[in-house]
């Protein structure tokens, strides 16, 4: 039913374009909105798809007591990462550098709060605030006396302190 209702108003769009251009048959019309529903219907899986892998993402790091005590160089943690890591790169897009800070333990300003746990590991504490422009995060990470910060806004990190 959606699909019919979109064509519709795709349809009476595409009619009130008043400019000078090549007027389009009913057929061409149908075809472009056809498209056009394609194109939304993929856009929609991709983000059902990237949803999907960040509530995975969230259980095993921020849910799951498993790596609670696990170090991000133990083997543990790698066998978990590795995968994860491997189905992430079509999901995202990530570079070979995405690939290879993760690897290395390492974080760059702008990276996607969820690689920050493929990279990091699981936080010993998170502390969130919510501000009028959205939300803010401080993931705590205490290793053997030492004690890192990452900090996000609206899922994007925007600092580390060592």
């Amino acid at each position: 039913m959606f699909k019919y209702v979109m064509l519709i108003v795709i349809i009476l769009l595409l009619g009130c374009n008043n400019s000078k251009k090549k007027e389009l048959t009913t057929e061409e019309y149908i075809e472009l909105s056809k498209m056009h529903i394609e194109r939304l219907e993929t856009e929609q899986e991709t983000r059902r798809i990237k949803y999907e892998f960040e509530r995975k993402i969230s259980s095993i790091f921020l849910l799951s007591s498993e790596l609670r005590h696990e170090s991000v160089y133990s083997d543990k943690f790698k066998e978990i990462v590795k995968p994860l890591l491997e189905e992430a790169i079509p999901i995202y897009n990530l570079s070979p550098t995405d690939v290879k800070y993760i690897q290395s333990n390492l974080l760059y300003i702008g990276m996607p709060e969820f690689l920050i746990f493929l990279s990091w590991g699981k936080p010993t504490d998170l502390r969130r605030t919510t501000t009028q422009s959205g939300e803010r995060v401080q993931y705590i990470y205490r290793d053997l006396g030492s004690t890192k910060y990452a900090y996000t806004e609206n899922g994007i990190l925007t600092a580390w302190q060592n």
